[in-house]
């Protein structure tokens, strides 16, 4: 059994092809399907993509110096990643309040 690679660099090529081939496939397809909870969530996972490619291409320049005295949080909901001394009080992705989002150590 082959591990998949779990480099920096696999990681953001993984996020870099769902945003340019699997979001786009799998949104027709729900579309098509007039599936609203499914385009919802398509949504949201898309937005939340797009913000890990930002924070990945960032750390890619500024390295651990990214995360010097600051925090990692993630909504549990929707997985939304905020880096910064506190976490928004509401997603800004979903909605959800304040307390789904907690601190990664």
């Amino acid at each position: 059994e082959t591990k998949p690679d779990a480099s920096f660099e696999a990681l953001l090529q993984r996020v870099e092809d769902d945003l340019a081939e699997g979001f786009p496939a799998v949104k027709a397809v729900a579309a098509q399907e007039g599936d609203r909870g499914a385009m919802r969530s398509l949504t949201w996972a898309e937005k939340v993509s797009r913000i890990l490619k930002s924070l990945l291409t960032e750390y890619a320049q500024r390295g651990e110096a990214m995360l010097t005295d600051t925090g990692v949080y993630v909504c549990t909901i929707c997985g939304f990643v905020s880096v910064g001394s506190e976490p928004p009080e509401i997603c800004p992705v979903c909605k959800a309040p304040g307390r789904k989002i907690v601190k990664v150590d």
